[in-house]
């Protein structure tokens, strides 16, 4: 967009009173060009949305009209990294909570289902790798067929 089409089409003071900057044609050149290549502008049902995702656009805006309020309403979404944490646990370790689990209900019988040893040591994860013992000790494994879970 040239200087002369900018202010031509009123888009220059429209920007103006948008942005609150001063009126250097260089700071709208430089946002419009921006917007250009950091934004994706549109609705979140084109086939646009999909492929601005995948081309990990740093941001996606969409508007949205709801009839039944008869309200707009805007979305805006930022590329972001997620953070996510892995562990491992020591297979003694694993092994030495299941003898304690064996211990505890085939020997001592405690068939209490809220019993203390479940609970405790939220570190080691304690709940889950007692879960994870094999039956009779732990739950029976379930498996289910792959199962799709659009993100897109």
């Amino acid at each position: 967009m040239t200087k002369n089409a900018m202010a031509d089409s009123g888009w220059h003071s429209s920007w103006q009173k948008i942005s609150g900057e001063g009126d250097e044609d260089e700071d709208l050149i430089t946002n419009l060009e921006d917007y250009e290549s950091n934004w994706y502008l549109g609705s979140d049902t084109d086939e646009e949305w999909k492929e601005a995702i995948k081309r990990h656009k740093p941001e996606l805006f969409s508007l949205m009209f709801n009839p039944q309020e008869n309200t707009y309403h805007g979305r805006v979404l930022s590329h972001q990294p997620v953070m996510a944490y892995v562990g491992s646990l020591n297979q003694e370790m694993v092994r030495a909570l299941w003898s304690s689990l064996s211990l505890e209900l085939l020997y001592m019988t405690n068939d209490d289902e809220e019993r203390y040893s479940i609970q405790a040591h939220p570190i080691i994860l304690r709940n889950l790798t007692v879960q994870s013992a094999d039956p009779p000790l732990g739950y029976p494994i379930y498996a289910s067929p792959p199962i799709s879970v659009p993100t897109l």
